[in-house]
């Protein structure tokens, strides 16, 4: 292959810039609160989920945003969110995302607060969702994605460059690729 050079070249030059941008991004760090369903352990699976599905929901969203102080949409919020629970688990895990460290554990603490006060009011029974652990600031952020941008830019930089010297071999050759090679 005659054009390997320029192959070589597309990925060095677009993993570079790729790997720098990729450490100029902002820091995100996680904070994560753990609730438990206490209920009947038959009922609790499907019970989870779905309380886990309505803890980015607008009335809570709102709340939530009206604690804290925030003038922010409810679904700008609600993205600063991640809630997960487990299949044959009672958690529900509610994970805030932020740039600030003490606010990621203040979010996701405040949601959980919130969210037990709307399962509370919405079912009538105290006590059905409880806290099992509080979100506290991280030291650290999340590990940077620099690997996986770094080899997203280079595969870019190849694809590119594999572009040119099709397109370079073409018109050298006067031939589209979609022409048959004359055979000698």
């Amino acid at each position: 292959m005659r054009w390997w050079w320029l192959l070589l070249l597309g990925l060095i030059i677009a993993a570079i810039p790729a790997s720098y941008l990729a450490t100029q991004t902002d820091k995100t760090y996680r904070s994560t609160s753990t609730l438990v369903v206490v209920i009947d352990p038959e009922a609790s699976d499907r019970l989870t989920k779905t309380y886990a599905d309505l803890v980015k929901t607008r009335p809570v969203m709102t709340t939530v945003k009206q604690r804290l102080g925030l003038s922010m949409s409810e679904d700008d919020l609600a993205k600063k969110l991640n809630v997960t629970s487990n299949f044959d688990s009672q958690l529900i895990r509610i994970t805030g995302e932020d740039p600030d460290p003490a606010f990621s554990a203040q979010l996701a603490n405040t949601t959980a607060s919130e969210f037990i006060s709307s399962v509370t009011g919405l079912v009538g029974k105290p006590d059905t969702v409880k806290l099992a652990e509080s979100a506290i600031p991280p030291q650290q952020a999340t590990a940077a994605e620099v690997p996986v941008r770094a080899a997203l830019g280079a595969g870019l930089g190849l694809l590119v460059a594999l572009s040119v010297a099709i397109g370079i071999d073409s018109i050298r050759s006067g031939r589209t690729y979609d022409e048959p090679a004359h055979s000698a």
